[in-house]
């Protein structure tokens, strides 16, 4: 077995090819070359990268997208802090996670892997690697809602009680009073992305995060990060836009991944002159429609649980926050760091 540490964009772009046969088409987005290329390129003042490969002979069977973080020195997810979705390692099997939890260990470097799917291999691999040697936590993260979804998700109503029910026709009903409805799930090309991502900006700047600066269009970073992410997703193909229309406006949106038979919501938004039509949910529902009549197994909501989700989805995809401290004054120093904040936000509380 050889470790590879690679530690610059040039490098990691050498690199493409062995990860893309690696990932497989079971991967989620997360877990992409692509996601990592452009958190490299976007986050750059974040930390240096400290990408970990595990090879045998010809072959990489385990790979860890971190950084190691400016501020705090900790080996971290890359884009974990900026993008806050759930992350994972890739990895051919469970041997392959346990050798890259080896590596990982022996950098001798805290570590801070936060959205870690609980189901993940690689919380068993930390485990093994570190038990009796160095200090390991593994704490409840934040979890996401997620859909399974079956033939019966072509008619998704179908899911919610009466009420619920009741609730999106009127909304339809609402929405019908300002024009025609018009629904469209678009698969980007590299020739119309670009208009694309421009007109979901929109959507979502009409909204209240237009009016609260934390839209897209008002962040520099994260903006930059979907500009250069979407130009790769859709030549991979794993990206779609949806649109829902009322009298011919834009009046909500879906960014998407498209990934090991699921869809990763990874942006939403509306205009806020049609609230009253909860524009978000009556796509929602076209894009759980969608899902379900091409036989695809779920959907994941990403960001966090909301009150809104409920009424779709009872269940969560579950996550884990995983820190390690290795021995000497560095680990102590982080572990000391951890306890202190861990203490003061109990005390704000």
């Amino acid at each position: 077995m050889n470790i590879q540490v690679i530690k610059s964009l040039r490098d990691l772009d050498h690199f493409q090819k062995k990860w893309e046969a690696l990932e497989g088409p079971f991967a989620s987005p997360m877990q992409q070359f692509i996601w990592t290329r452009s958190c490299a390129e976007t986050f750059q003042s974040a930390g240096s990268l400290h990408l970990i490969a595990i090879e045998d002979g010809e072959k990489t069977i385990a790979i860890a997208p971190l950084i190691s973080r400016r501020s705090t020195g900790r080996l971290e997810f890359i884009g974990l802090a900026e993008m806050e979705e759930p992350m994972d390692c890739v990895y051919a099997d469970q041997a392959a996670a346990d050798t890259l939890a080896q590596a990982i260990r022996r950098q001798k470097c805290p570590l801070f892997l936060g959205r870690l799917p609980k189901q993940s291999l690689m919380v068993p691999a930390l485990q093994k690697a570190y038990r009796g040697k160095e200090l390991l936590s593994i704490r409840q993260g934040d979890d996401w809602p997620t859909v399974a979804i079956d033939n019966a998700w072509k008619e998704p109503e179908k899911h919610l009680n009466s009420g619920r029910r009741s609730d999106l026709r009127r909304a339809i009903r609402v929405a019908e009073q300002s024009g025609v409805l018009r629904y469209e799930s678009i698969k980007p090309t590299p020739s119309n992305v670009d208009a694309l991502l421009d007109q979901a900006y929109a959507v979502e700047e009409a909204s209240w995060k237009g009016k609260q600066k934390s839209a897209l269009s008002h962040d520099p970073v994260r903006g930059a990060f979907y500009r250069r992410y979407t130009k790769m997703a859709c030549e991979k193909g794993v990206l779609r836009f949806y649109f829902l229309h009322i009298g011919g406006k834009p009046a909500a949106m879906q960014i998407v991944g498209e990934s090991g038979h699921r869809l990763w919501l990874y942006k939403i938004g509306y205009d806020d002159q049609f609230a009253r039509a909860s524009p978000g949910n009556l796509l929602l529902r076209y894009v759980l429609a969608d899902a379900g009549e091409r036989g695809l197994d779920g959907v994941e909501f990403l960001g966090s649980v909301e009150s809104w989700i409920r009424m779709w989805t009872k269940t969560d995809s579950v996550a884990v926050v995983v820190r390690g401290y290795p021995l000497g004054p560095t680990g102590c120093i982080a572990l000391a760091k951890d306890l202190m904040g861990s203490a003061w936000r109990r005390f704000r509380w």
